[in-house]
């Protein structure tokens, strides 16, 4: 909930009507219709606005929503599980969390402790997130997956996701060593958050194009996986956009299959 403007909540939300407000071109569906008799996850419910707290502890209460621009009450049929990475009581007691709806959500409280204290938990969640990126047999060498116990994931499950995005981007060659994984927990915003923000010497910077650092990244993807239409899908780009970069690099993309 965290990222959604403020003035877009409600219609995320419970939905809206065509025509609700500006822009409203036509009827959308709000997380409570889409989530029908099945479960609904509310992230960061601790950032919901006051005013949108309100309407979901009526929602809670009344098992009933209302789409915007609607005059009609619809039913709530499923069950709602909520997350937050903040204390609600603090933020009860600091006036930001409405005290009903922090009672309301408070049926099955379950507190996760940090990844730091859950080693067993960082190889499993690591391997998980390298297969949905990768797509293919990459994995950790054993020194780094060393380095992946030995650190102490400030940023929990979120920095995980990171690395590993990272480093399946980089890896050039189906063994991920210990020495990329410590790269990029170095250039990890968590990581250098954590660290007191170390300044970076001037002569520690390179002095390199963005350019630059595109070609050498396509390049070191071509080179792992030699094929146009899998980086192209990586990258999330059309296909003939990869081969015209390739041509006005000079490189020649007839080496790469295409299938």
């Amino acid at each position: 909930m965290a990222c959604l403007p403020r003035d877009l909540v409600e219609s995320e939300l419970f939905g809206h009507a065509r025509g609700a407000f500006t822009g409203a071109a036509q009827r959308k569906p709000g997380l409570f219709e889409e989530a029908g008799e099945g479960t609904l996850f509310l992230d960061e419910v601790a950032e919901l606005p006051l005013e949108h707290q309100a309407k979901l502890l009526r929602a809670l209460e009344t098992r009933t929503y209302r789409p915007v621009g609607e005059t009609r009450e619809r039913p709530f049929r499923a069950r709602l599980v909520a997350a937050t990475h903040r204390r609600l009581a603090d933020e009860v007691a600091a006036g930001r969390f409405r005290e009903d709806l922090f009672y309301r959500l408070q049926v099955l409280p379950l507190e996760l402790p940090p990844l730091r204290v859950r080693k067993d938990d960082i190889l499993p969640i690591a391997r998980h997130w390298l297969r949905r990126v990768a797509h293919d047999t990459l994995d950790f060498a054993p020194d780094a997956q060393q380095a992946l116990l030995d650190h102490p994931w400030p940023g929990n499950v979120r920095e995980v996701v990171n690395l590993v995005r990272r480093v399946a981007l980089f890896a050039e060659d189906d063994t991920v060593p210990a020495a990329l994984v410590r790269r990029m927990l170095a250039a990890n915003p968590f990581t250098a958050a954590s660290a007191a923000a170390r300044p970076v010497p001037p002569e520690a910077v390179e002095e390199i194009s963005l350019e630059a650092v595109e070609r050498r990244h396509i390049e070191a993807l071509l080179a792992r996986h030699k094929n146009i239409t899998h980086v192209a899908r990586i990258l999330e780009i059309n296909r003939r956009t990869l081969q015209r970069k390739l041509k006005a690099w000079g490189l020649d993309h007839t080496d790469f299959g295409v299938g």
